[in-house]
Parts: structure tokens; C-alpha cells; sequence
């Protein structure tokens, strides 16, 4: 397929996945963004497209955008609590299932700056210079596994990955005091 038909295809489509992206984010300024993304990935993807189910397609590639975009800020949410309190909270609610609210706030619009980046190398360094099951168990932890997972791939129990998790962070945190990454 030649571009022009393509774009002609994907034009087409802007109207339905406006509101496949207006039902996932329940937002119209995210919605706005989550559509301009995944056009912008379709048509980088042109190429990947087989005859077939276009607009399913597109909704599959809306909703792992979408869901990735969660995932990342979750994970973000998550590293900035343990980092800056030594707490090991997820920011899950009372009710033991994963809040959503970190959603409500934004959809990755405001991306991280120069200064982020370099204080985030900063504490991988800081990691890399742990004991080395130290920094395995705290790497694997921010990649987003559970401590089933750490526990399984370690050969221990969800609740000993746990324990040794909150102990790494105290000495990670404790590393990054002494460098001057953190403040008391």
C-alpha cells in the first residue's frame, strides 16, 4: 500500500479512535494526546500493516500505548516514593488492588527534564556499586516484578524478598544521603 492510500486509511479512522482514546483515558486533553500517539505510531509502523482488521489493529496499538504510558508512570509514582521516603508502599490503596488515581493527573505530558535524567543515572550508579544481590534484588524490583516473582527467581519466599528489598532500600537510601542525592 502507497503512502497516500495509507493516510487516507488512517484519516478515516481518526474519528472512531477518538473515541476508542476519549473511553480509555476519560480525559479530552489525554484522549488528544494518547490519538496524535498512536497515529504517530501507526504510521511509523506502515510498514507492519497486513491486510486484515485495520481499525482493530489500531485499537490494539491505542490500547498498549495507553497501558504503557500507565505502566511507566506508575513505575515512576513508585520509584519517587521509595527513593525519597525509604518506604517500600507501592502506593496501592487500603483496599489491596493498584489505584488508578495516578492516571487522573496526566498522561506523560510532562515528560522528564535534563536534571531527571541525570539524577536518575546518578542512582544507578549508586545501585552498581551495591553488594551484588543487592542490586540485582532492587534492579529487579523497579523493573516492576512482584516479590513472587524476586522470591521465585531468587529461589526464596515473597516474604523474604520482601524483607531484604526493605533492608536494600535503607542501605541504597543511606548510599544516597552520603553522595548528596537525596535530602534528609
Amino acid at each position: 500500500m502507497d503512502d497516500a492510500a495509507y493516510s487516507k486509511l488512517l484519516t478515516a479512522a481518526m474519528p472512531t479512535l477518538a473515541v476508542h482514546a476519549r473511553k480509555l483515558t476519560r480525559n479530552r486533553e489525554r484522549a488528544e494526546d494518547l490519538l496524535q500517539d498512536t497515529m504517530l505510531k501507526a504510521w511509523e509502523k506502515r510498514a507492519l500493516y497486513k491486510e486484515g482488521n485495520y481499525l482493530g489493529w489500531l485499537r490494539v496499538m491505542m490500547r498498549n500505548t495507553f497501558i504503557n504510558a500507565a505502566l511507566i508512570e506508575g513505575r515512576m509514582k513508585y520509584t519517587d516514593n521509595t527513593f525519597a521516603t525509604g518506604s517500600i508502599d507501592s502506593g496501592d490503596d487500603d483496599s489491596g488492588s493498584r489505584s488508578t488515581s495516578y492516571l487522573e493527573g496526566r498522561y506523560l505530558s510532562e515528560g522528564p527534564n535534563q536534571e531527571d535524567f541525570f539524577l536518575e543515572n546518578q542512582i544507578h550508579a549508586a545501585i552498581a556499586t551495591l553488594e551484588p544481590h543487592t542490586a540485582l534484588l532492587i534492579q529487579q524490583k523497579l523493573q516492576g516484578l512482584t516479590y513472587e516473582q524476586i522470591g521465585k527467581a531468587l529461589g526464596i519466599k515473597a516474604n523474604n524478598a520482601k524483607q531484604r528489598y526493605f533492608n536494600d532500600i535503607k542501605t541504597l537510601r543511606a548510599l544516597l544521603l552520603k553522595l548528596g542525592l537525596l535530602d534528609n
